[in-house]
């Protein structure tokens, strides 16, 4: 189960994102949602399964929205736990275009969200510490306009 999981969520990442979004929606919602839920240890199915998130929210996906309790809980997680830096620069990627596209519906995930960007200025890798600051920095500057 694990394996066809996997292999789905690579063929996806390697198609065009404009032809995932578009033809392959429904299974792009599918393994990402279901990626995110069992949360991805694997390095480069970690990554995959991010870039299908930053893609779909990219492309204005309306389930991103819709099942924001379900992408931010598990990317905020990730966040402060997973051990490899890519892993966690994703993620904080994917939280600066949230907040970016869906700043209203975010309130709820307050907490959760600065609990993330707090572990991400903390952390040991200056790359993954700037980009918490950036995500810290969407947050506040979104929500003062």
């Amino acid at each position: 189960k694990r394996c066809a999981l996997e292999s789905a969520v690579a063929l996806l990442a390697g198609l065009n994102a404009e032809v995932a979004c578009k033809d392959c929606s429904e299974e792009l919602r599918f393994c990402t949602l279901t990626s995110l839920k069992e949360e991805p240890e694997a390095t480069v199915f970690a990554a995959q399964v991010l870039q299908l998130l930053v893609r779909a929210i990219q492309k204005q996906q309306s389930w991103v929205e819709d099942d924001l309790h379900s992408v931010v809980i598990p990317i905020c997680d990730l966040c402060s736990n997973h051990r490899v830096p890519l892993v966690r620069l994703g993620c904080f990627q994917v939280l600066i275009a949230l907040i970016q596209q869906a700043f209203g519906h975010l309130a709820p995930f307050k907490k959760q969200i600065q609990a993330g960007c707090k572990s991400g200025v903390e952390d040991k890798c200056r790359e993954v510490r700037l980009l918490a600051v950036a995500a810290l920095n969407t947050w506040h500057c979104v929500g003062s306009q």
